[in-house]
């Protein structure tokens, strides 16, 4: 089961720890940074906070245009063997 949460846009930008910018900088997707700190999601982990860290996250799947997939809460019965 798949999740889907839809980004929405934030009042004012948020901030992004350094740490997590370095990550994503390794990753080579810190491009994406600049537009993603005016946005919010709803996570069901994390509560409301800024999709950059979906990209950090063991539960993310993909991102595609306003809509962030999440296997967070899914069942374990198709991870096992």
């Amino acid at each position: 089961m798949v999740r889907e949460i839809k980004v929405e846009k934030a009042d004012k930008a948020q901030r992004i720890p350094k740490d997590v910018t370095e990550k994503l900088k390794e990753m080579g997707i810190y491009r994406m940074v600049r537009f993603m700190r005016n946005e919010v999601i709803n996570c069901p982990k994390e509560g409301r906070r800024s999709p950059i860290y979906c990209f950090l996250c063991e539960y993310f799947v993909r991102r595609k245009t306003g809509v962030i997939y999440c296997r967070y809460g899914a069942s374990s019965e198709s991870t096992d063997e």
